[in-house]
């Protein structure tokens, strides 16, 4: 079983979806969001919502298509392996 913890919510499976390179576009976004997220101060929770819409539009991903790939990360164990890789680097 694999477990991430650190992401504002611990990811569990041991089967589940699995992960490709559309899945790990999305955990690119996601860390580059978390970085973003610790190291500005948004006035607002939609202007934290825009500069995720916005990664995601650079990515050429859709929101609708971030969150169905959030969901399953409690699903998928290599979906959760993918996002842990790709948010151990540190921030830039």
């Amino acid at each position: 079983m694999s477990v991430v913890v650190g992401l504002g919510a611990a990811a569990c499976a041991d089967e589940g979806p699995a992960a490709d390179g559309e899945t790990a576009r999305y955990a690119a976004v996601q860390a580059e969001h978390l970085c973003a997220v610790a190291s500005t101060n948004f006035p607002t929770e939609e202007a934290i919502r825009e500069e995720l819409d916005a990664l995601l539009a650079k990515s050429g991903l859709a929101f609708e298509g971030y969150k169905a790939w959030h969901d399953t990360l409690t699903e998928s164990s290599a979906r959760a392996e993918q996002l842990a890789e790709a948010t151990s680097a540190p921030c830039p």
